[in-house]
C-alpha cells in the first residue's frame, strides 16, 4: 500500500498539481511531467495489487483523495448544476487564459496567427478596413470567412491589445463543459454519473488546451456554438430552440469549414443521432440543414473570393484532384491512390488516434453523431502536407463537434457491453462511500465499474502535460521585460517590419510586417526595422540572417540603435525616427 501511494503522489498527483518534476544535467534530461506514462505505471501496479494479492486501494491516501474529490464534484453537479458548472467554467477560463498570456509575454506567439488577427481588428475598430499587414495588406475575407471575428469589435474597442483575443478565446472555448452538461441531459438520466464527468473530460481534452496556448483563431468558436445549437435544437422548449437556431447561424461565420461541420450534423440527425423525444423534429431539421450548409460552404469558398478577383485560397491544398469542388468530390473515383495515401497516411491516423483517445474511443460506440466528425477529419486528411494534423494546432475544432455529441449516448452503448457486473447501489456512480464524510471517510472499490476505469485511464492518460507545467516552462527571451518594458514602448507608429514574435507586441498600428518582408502593399519600404535573433524570427530562416544587416544597408536603412544582439535600423529617407525615447541598455 505504501508502494501504490508512494508512486501515486510522485509520478502521477504530483505532476497535474503542480506541473512536474524535473533533472536537467549535460546529457541528462529526466522529466515527469506527462501524465501517459505513470498512468500506465499505476494501472499495471493497482491490477496487480487489486487483483493478484487482494489489496484494499480504498485505503491509500491517494485513491481517497481523488475519490473526495469526485463526490464533492459530483454532488454540486447534481444538485446545483449552473453554480458548480459555471464556477469551474470561470476557474478552468482564468487557467487557461493565463496560459496564453503567459505564452505570449513570454514571446511565444507569433505573427501568425495572434499578429495577424490583432492587426486585423485594430485596423478595423481604426476605420483602415478588415485588413492585415501580417497578410501583406489583404482583406482576411480573401483568406478565411470569418464574420464572426467582427463581434469582438466592441471589446477590442474597449481594450485594444492582443491579450483582448487571447481571454476572449480562453473564456469562450471553456463554455463548451456547460453545453456539454445541457446535451448530455437530453439523452442520460438525472443522475447519470456522466452528467459530471463529460465537462470535466472536455475540460481536460488535449487537443482543445493545445488549441488555447497556440495563438489566436476565431474558428475555435465554432465547437462551443455548434454544441449550444444542438441543445436548443434538440429541445422541446420553443424560445430554447430560438436560441439554438442563432447559435447555428452564427457559427457558419466562424470559419469556411464550418457549413461542412452543419451538413453532417444533418446528416446526424437524419439518421437518428436527436434524442427520442425530439428525434421526429431533428430529422426534419437535418433535411434542411443539409442545402443550408452546402450553399454556405459554396458561397464561401467560391462566391466570396470571386468577390475580390481570386480564387479560393486554400484551393490549391486539394489541386491533386483537380479543380473545383466536383474535383474534391470525385477524388476517390478519379484519384484513388492519392485520395487514400493522404487519407491513411501515418500523420493523420496519429491525429485520429489522439483526437479519439482522450475520449476513450467511445464515440466510436455512437457512429450516428460522430458522422458529423467527419468533415472536420476530411477536410484535414485529404489536404496536401501534414502541418494541419500537427497536434499542438487547433485543427481538432472541427471534428471535436462530431465527438463530443456522441459522448452521452456512447457512454449508455458501453454500459451494454458485458463485463464486471456493478453492485446495485452503484450502477452509476464511482465509488460507494461508507457513512463518515469527509476526506478521511472510508470508500469501497468493489462496486467501481470498469466502465469508468477505463475512461479514466483514457482521460488521464492522455493529458499531457499539465497547464502548471506550461506556465513554469515556457522558454521565455533571456530579456523579455526589457523588450516589453524598455524598448517597445520607445517604439514609434511608423511602418515597421521585426522579428516574427515581436509582432502581435507591435500590431496594433497601421502596419506591421515579420523579417525578411520589408515592403508594404505598395511596393514602398518600411521606415524602421527591428531585429532580435534572441526570439522566434520565423519564418526568416538561419542562414538569412548573417545577409540581413548588408541587404538593409543597401535598401537605404542606417542604425539608430544597437543594445546587444538587438538592433533598430530606419530608412533613411523616412525622415521622422523610429524610436521616440532612448531605451537604456541592460
Amino acid at each position: 500500500m505504501r508502494i501504490w501511494d508512494a508512486l501515486a503522489w510522485i509520478l502521477f498527483l504530483f505532476p497535474i498539481l503542480t506541473g512536474g518534476i524535473w533533472f536537467r544535467r549535460p546529457g541528462l534530461k529526466l522529466e515527469l511531467t506527462e501524465a501517459s506514462i505513470p498512468v500506465l505505471v499505476l494501472t499495471v501496479l493497482g491490477f496487480t495489487l487489486h487483483h493478484l494479492f487482494q489489496t484494499r486501494l480504498e485505503e491509500a491516501s491517494s485513491v481517497r483523495f481523488v475519490l473526495w474529490l469526485w463526490n464533492r464534484w459530483r454532488k454540486e453537479v447534481l444538485d446545483r448544476p449552473n453554480t458548480a458548472l459555471w464556477s469551474m467554467a470561470g476557474l478552468v477560463g482564468t487557467l487557461e487564459s493565463w496560459v496564453a498570456l503567459r505564452r505570449h509575454w513570454a514571446y511565444g506567439s507569433g505573427a501568425a496567427d495572434l499578429g495577424i488577427f490583432t492587426n486585423a481588428i485594430w485596423n478595423l475598430t481604426h476605420g483602415n478596413g478588415y485588413i492585415s499587414s501580417v497578410k501583406d495588406g489583404m482583406n482576411l475575407f480573401m483568406d478565411h470567412q470569418s464574420p464572426i471575428f467582427w463581434l469582438f469589435y466592441p471589446v477590442f474597442s474597449l481594450f485594444p491589445h492582443p491579450e483582448t483575443l487571447l481571454v476572449l478565446q480562453a473564456f469562450g472555448m471553456t463554455t463548451t463543459g456547460v453545453a456539454l452538461y445541457y446535451l448530455s441531459k437530453q439523452y442520460l438520466k438525472a443522475q447519470h454519473w456522466g452528467l459530471a464527468a463529460l465537462p470535466l473530460l472536455y475540460w481536460a481534452y488535449l487537443p482543445m488546451r493545445n488549441a488555447n496556448s497556440f495563438d489566436f483563431h476565431p474558428e475555435v468558436f465554432l465547437l462551443p456554438l455548434l454544441l449550444w445549437a444542438i441543445v436548443g435544437l434538440q429541445s422541446q422548449d420553443g424560445k430554447s430552440r430560438l436560441r439554438g437556431l442563432i447559435a447555428l447561424l452564427v457559427s457558419l461565420g466562424a470559419k469556411e469549414s464550418a457549413p461542412a461541420v452543419v451538413v453532417g450534423i444533418g446528416i446526424a440527425w437524419i439518421l437518428g443521432a436527436g434524442p427520442i423525444t425530439t428525434r421526429s423534429f431533428t430529422r426534419k431539421l437535418g433535411v434542411l440543414l443539409i442545402p443550408l450548409g452546402t450553399a454556405v460552404f459554396y458561397f464561401d469558398t467560391q462566391i466570396v473570393p470571386r468577390l475580390f478577383g481570386r480564387t479560393y485560397a486554400y484551393e490549391a491544398n486539394y489541386k491533386a484532384f483537380g479543380s473545383g469542388l466536383s474535383g474534391i468530390f470525385l477524388a476517390p473515383i478519379l484519384h484513388p491512390v492519392v485520395f487514400w495515401s493522404r487519407l491513411l497516411g501515418p500523420l493523420r491516423l496519429k491525429f485520429l488516434f489522439w483526437t479519439l483517445a482522450p475520449l476513450g474511443f467511445l464515440p466510436l460506440l455512437n457512429w450516428r453523431a460522430a458522422l458529423a466528425a467527419l468533415p472536420g477529419y476530411l477536410i484535414l486528411f485529404i489536404s496536401d502536407g501534414d502541418h494541419r494534423v500537427g497536434l499542438i494546432y487547433h485543427y481538432a475544432t472541427e471534428a471535436s463537434v462530431g465527438l463530443f455529441w456522441a459522448m452521452p449516448m456512447a457512454l449508455l452503448h458501453l454500459e451494454k457491453i458485458k463485463g464486471r457486473k456493478p453492485t446495485p447501489t452503484t450502477g452509476h456512480t464511482l465509488s460507494r462511500a461508507r457513512p463518515q464524510n469527509g476526506l478521511r471517510a472510508g470508500v469501497d472499490l468493489t462496486g467501481v465499474n470498469w466502465r469508468i476505469l477505463w475512461l479514466l485511464f483514457w482521460a488521464f492518460g492522455t493529458m499531457g502535460r499539465s497547464e502548471v507545467y506550461r506556465l513554469r516552462d515556457y522558454q521565455e527571451a533571456p530579456h523579455h521585460l526589457w523588450l516589453s518594458k524598455q524598448l517597445i514602448p520607445c517604439l514609434s507608429q511608423a511602418p515597421a517590419s521585426v522579428s516574427g514574435s515581436m509582432v502581435p507586441h507591435l500590431a496594433t498600428r497601421p502596419w506591421i510586417h515579420h523579417l525578411p518582408r520589408f515592403e508594404m502593399k505598395d511596393g514602398s519600404p518600411v521606415s524602421c526595422v527591428v531585429f532580435d535573433p534572441d526570439i522566434n524570427n520565423w519564418p526568416l530562416q538561419s542562414n538569412e540572417m548573417a545577409r540581413l544587416e548588408v541587404e538593409l544597408t543597401a535598401k537605404g536603412y542606417s542604425k539608430e540603435y544597437q543594445c546587444g544582439k538587438v538592433w533598430v535600423y530606419k530608412l533613411n529617407s523616412a525622415g521622422s525616427p523610429c524610436l521616440e525615447c532612448t531605451p537604456p541598455c541592460p
